[in-house]
């Protein structure tokens, strides 16, 4: 038997907590799902400035983009991934250690999402991206936005031990202390299941 918890983070909540404007495609007349546009002055200027050639606005954009990225990424594994591995074990600094081996493998890897094994299951932390779209407006013009996923979902897997939950509940009461309007953020599944399959490949 496995229990398994799904913390889900809502991205425009945590941009606009960032100071950032979230924007949904529809807004724009745009069927991208599950994504959200991403907007503030400079973000707009440099996307009309790149759109006309500037290759300057474009680099950076991407450094933008990029920071973006490192933010999110420090909060998914700063708040819910360390301290996991933080009350699993009981040792202290080794959260540190899993947020620096996730990065160094995240750099490395095509998938989406990175798999780290724990002492009695793994922990599946999705690879934030930001990026630059584009899309042609009613009038024929090229459009480009920035974008991210409109969430992020770290699923936690352990095999037949439930007791690890009350440790990790009482780290997320201390990121509730770090974390303004936690509960508007994340959203936290639950479920028990008899197998969790593996999507890992084996060569024999």
């Amino acid at each position: 038997m496995y229990f398994k918890m799904d913390i889900t983070v809502r991205t425009d909540k945590l941009l606009t907590q960032w100071g950032y404007k979230v924007v949904s495609p529809s807004d724009y007349n745009i069927s991208w799902s599950n994504t959200v546009i991403i907007e503030n002055d400079e973000i707009k200027q440099l996307l009309a400035r790149m759109a006309q050639g500037d290759s300057e606005s474009e680099e950076r954009l991407r450094r933008i983009a990029k920071e973006i990225e490192e933010r999110i990424t420090d909060f998914l594994l700063s708040n819910f991934v360390s301290p996991y591995f933080e009350a699993s074990t009981h040792e202290d600094g080794i959260g540190l250690i899993v947020t620096r081996t996730w990065k160094r493998l995240a750099k490395y890897t095509n998938d989406i999402a990175i798999t780290l094994p724990a002492t009695r299951g793994f922990v599946t932390v999705p690879i934030p991206y930001v990026e630059i779209r584009s899309h042609r407006d009613d009038a024929g013009n090229m459009q480009y936005h920035m974008t991210t996923k409109d969430s992020y979902t770290i699923s936690i897997v352990v095999r037949e031990d439930i007791r690890w939950l009350y440790d990790y509940l009482v780290e997320m009461v201390k990121i509730e202390e770090n974390v303004q309007n936690l509960a508007e953020l994340a959203t936290v599944n639950t479920s028990y299941t008899p197998e969790i399959e593996c999507n890992c490949s084996c060569a024999y």
